[in-house]
């Protein structure tokens, strides 16, 4: 039996998913999601079929066998705030659903959980995940100047979706047994290995 992690970051328009090898901690695929349900004022059937084919079909790729392996997910745990008249808070729920009934193991992180794992690391080292227009200057007082999402998010090609995803994956695995991100070699080193298992598709001319 081989033990395989699905980490996501859920999205109806981006949904990071980066798939692992919990044996050796190995990123085997790192994706967004081209499938989503989106639209529940079209047929359901034909988007949950497809969104699930999708999942599947990445699972095959990485040699993932449901009836003799063993599969953890682990998701951001999706917080609606201020989206009344969008159908995302009903989107996003129900394909973190779907997900988790393929899983033997599950594990749903709100955002700052995952998010203070990492920031925790990153501050000794003078780096955080995002800098913006509000925290420019509070950033810059204490000299942080590297953002994780501008330095990797372009090379990744899908801005934060994929990074948030590896990170939430790593999140659950400093939590049973694999070392935690402590350098910024630790996190070059593991950009590097998610951009090598990117499988996206080709871009549109």
């Amino acid at each position: 039996m081989r033990k395989f992690l699905l980490s996501g970051d859920p999205g109806v328009a981006n949904f990071g998913l980066v798939l692992w090898d919990l044996e050796s901690g190995k990123c085997l695929l790192a994706t967004k999601l081209q499938h989503a349900i989106s639209d529940l004022t079209a047929e359901f059937q034909p988007q949950l079929d497809s969104f699930l084919a999708e999942v599947q079909k990445h699972l095959d790729s990485v040699g993932y066998n449901s009836e003799d392996d063993y599969l953890v997910v682990a998701l951001e745990r999706f917080i609606a705030r201020g989206m009344r008249t969008s159908s995302t808070p009903e989107l996003i729920p129900l394909m973190m659903g779907v997900l988790v009934t393929l899983a033997d193991e599950s594990h749903l992180y709100i955002a700052a959980t995952w998010k203070g794992y990492v920031n925790r690391a990153l501050k000794p080292l003078k780096a955080t995940l995002q800098i913006n227009a509000k925290n420019k200057d509070a950033m810059l007082k204490h000299d942080i100047r590297l953002s994780i999402y501008k330095k990797y998010g372009r090379r990744l090609g899908t801005g934060g979706h994929i990074i948030d995803a590896a990170l939430i994956g790593k999140h659950y695995m400093s939590l049973n047994g694999f070392n935690r991100l402590t350098t910024i070699a630790d996190f070059k080193n593991l950009f590097k290995e998610v951009q090598g298992a990117l499988c996206l598709p080709a871009k549109k001319r």
